[in-house]
């Protein structure tokens, strides 16, 4: 899981394998330009076609065609941003102090996700801030919305109860996520990542999964009125082919890795870039679940590394490195097969 511009990067190279329509995105409607008609006001969520606000049914959508300026865009009266792209996006409330309240949008797939393939997901954020309305404009900054899957999004058969949701809403991690704080009203943050899915999930869910306390909570406007933080959403894309969303050339490190150290894992091989310092340290292979895989000590006498790692199934896994000195490093890497 990836924040463009303030983490360093591991390229991640992995194989295409055929499969069929899945090179499409799977979001439809992921930059939130098809609508039935522009909306009057903020909480028209319901006018965003293939999306829903399905917890407290509040969600906002903002598009150009809108007149005035509540629910236009650039303006509008959380904030101001131009679309990243089009000229839409939608907007989630992602923090309140008073009680922990979210919003959340969410869609389903255009096709279900197939269990133990590599999946790519990108998505861009924006913090609301300098709104038409100072009633509206959020006084906080938190933590980047995130995404997590379902094979059936939480019940929703009696929404004014938030039942289901009410009792998900909170597990401290999402699948894909942004890391740090979202305090950037001026550009759009991109946020990619890769995860490997255990299941045939169909839906996708966008909102801030972390309890007020893990939130990261800072002052954005002291002299805002709405006792909230805000992100705007939008280009989400999905896909189980590496390279159709834009940006999936990379993941976020686990640890701190410096940019000098790079990897690549495919068809059973794995090749490890890295400066002078590592060249004596020792590497292993997990799986996330922390099972060693394979461990080796560094053996080449250049910057480049590579031994093969036979019968290696596709799926995420954990390379450490062990430096005589220091703390150990840690990167996150897919490895896919051709079928």
């Amino acid at each position: 899981m990836m924040w463009s511009g303030s983490n360093k990067l591991v390229l991640l190279v992995t194989l295409v394998s055929s499969l069929g329509t899945q090179g499409q995105n799977l979001v439809l409607n992921g930059s939130f330009e098809e609508y039935t008609e522009c909306p009057p006001s903020f909480g028209y969520w319901a006018n965003v076609v293939g999306w829903i606000s399905p917890y407290t049914q509040s969600a906002d959508y903002y598009n150009a065609c809108a007149s005035g300026t509540v629910s236009s865009v650039p303006q509008n009266t959380v904030g101001y941003q131009h679309p990243s792209e089009g000229d839409a996006y939608m907007g989630i409330i992602t923090y309140s102090p008073a009680v922990p309240y979210r919003e959340v949008i969410a869609t389903e797939l255009t096709e279900a996700l197939q269990p133990g393939v590599p999946t790519y997901v990108t998505y861009k954020v924006s913090s609301g801030g300098g709104g038409s309305n100072i009633n509206n404009t959020p006084t906080w900054a938190a933590k980047g919305p995130g995404v997590n899957f379902f094979i059936q999004l939480p019940e929703t058969s009696q929404p004014w109860l938030f039942s289901g949701w009410a009792s998900y809403l909170f597990p401290n991690q999402a699948v894909v996520d942004m890391p740090g704080i979202l305090n950037d009203t001026l550009n759009w943050v991109t946020v990619s990542g890769v995860f490997v899915p255990d299941s045939a999930y169909t839906w996708l869910a966008i909102a801030n999964y972390f309890e007020n306390d893990f939130s990261q909570l800072e002052l954005l406007d002291s002299m805002a009125q709405s006792d909230k933080a805000y992100a705007y959403v939008d280009e989400v894309c999905v896909s189980q082919v590496p390279g159709y969303c834009e940006g999936i050339t990379a993941v976020q490190l686990v640890d701190h890795v410096p940019s000098t150290v790079w990897c690549i894992m495919s068809e059973g091989m794995l090749t490890v870039w890295a400066g002078e310092e590592f060249q004596s340290s020792f590497l292993t292979l997990r799986t996330v679940h922390g099972q060693l895989i394979w461990r080796q000590s560094w053996n080449s006498p250049g910057g480049v590394w590579s031994m093969p790692i036979p019968n290696l199934a596709s799926g995420l896994y954990l390379l450490t490195i062990h430096p005589q000195r220091g703390m150990p490093h840690t990167l996150r890497v897919v490895h896919s097969l051709y079928p």
